[in-house]
């Protein structure tokens, strides 16, 4: 017997005004999206730090939960 959690459900619901077609619909999204350009932002120059080792941890037969 499978957890409630081993096997996750998937639920969706969506709300859509019925104001006109589909098509009218899909033909505005594309000319909203078609305005519009990626983000122009400045470019953060980084110098490469040197990172220490990571932690170590005991093997998982030995830690407790």
């Amino acid at each position: 017997m499978a957890l409630p959690f081993e096997c996750p459900k998937l639920g969706v619901s969506v709300n859509i005004n019925d104001d006109g077609s589909f098509a009218a619909r899909l033909d505005a999204a594309i000319q909203r999206s078609n305005g519009h350009s990626a983000p122009s932002g400045q470019v953060i120059e980084h110098e490469r730090s040197e990172i220490a080792e990571p932690p170590t941890f005991p093997p998982l037969a030995r830690r407790r939960f």
